[in-house]
């Protein structure tokens, strides 16, 4: 009997440690996968930004032209300034000079209001806490005239306003006389004017858990 317990505990023994050898067999196995997988969506990832920053770069060069450079420069400090990635960045000012150039706008005042308009996107979001594709989708209405979607911002854009701030100006031209250039142009001017509290916003306010957390994505992505 004693011998043919030992002999079951000596099989048993064998058995539980071919058990344990395989398990662990499978468990590194499952992690070899886990962490090949991870690696393998990480590069997918890598490549699908690269080229979709590739892609914002051809409308900035062609939209642009000669001032691609300073949208470049502009994109590239929007992670610190406005907690934008380098391709959102570059892909909402190309959006905004694409209109200005379909409008007739001077290219040179294209340029300036696409950047600063860019970047009060990020700040409205940061103000009022929404998300900056709302944001950026109001400002569009500078261009659009739809501007019901700034009220949200504390923009009220309507003839009678923007012709007190034409006047306040020295802007003689009546509203309704004016081409698109000239009143996207003037809504322009006089959304900047009523801005100004939320200017700057997302830089006085940048160590927010909001604002850190928009942050630090956008370097994830922009490492991507």
């Amino acid at each position: 009997v004693r011998n043919s317990l030992s002999s079951l505990d000596a099989a048993v023994g064998k058995s539980s440690a071919g058990i344990t050898n395989s398990l662990n067999s499978i468990a590194k196995k499952i992690s070899f996968a886990a962490i090949s997988a991870g690696i393998i969506g990480i590069g997918k990832s890598a490549l699908s930004a690269a080229s979709d920053l590739q892609e914002v770069q051809n409308v900035v060069d062609t939209s642009f032209g000669s001032m691609s450079g300073e949208v470049d420069e502009f994109a590239k400090n929007a992670i610190s300034q406005f907690g934008l990635s380098e391709s959102a960045a570059k892909g909402y000012a190309s959006t905004l000079m694409a209109m200005g150039n379909s409008m007739g706008i001077a290219k040179k005042n294209t340029k300036t209001m696409s950047i600063q308009l860019t970047g009060l996107a990020a700040d409205l979001a940061s103000f009022y806490n929404t998300d900056v594709e709302t944001a950026f989708n109001a400002l569009q209405g500078v261009y659009t005239n739809n501007t019901r979607a700034l009220r949200q911002y504390g923009v009220v854009i309507t003839d009678a306003a923007l012709s007190a701030f034409a006047l306040q100006e020295g802007i003689t031209k009546n509203v309704s006389a004016m081409n698109q250039a000239e009143k996207a142009t003037l809504a322009y001017n006089y959304v900047l004017s009523v801005t100004k509290d939320a200017q700057n916003d997302f830089a006085k306010t940048h160590f927010s858990w909001a604002n850190s957390l928009k942050t630090i994505t956008n370097q994830i992505q922009t490492l991507m």
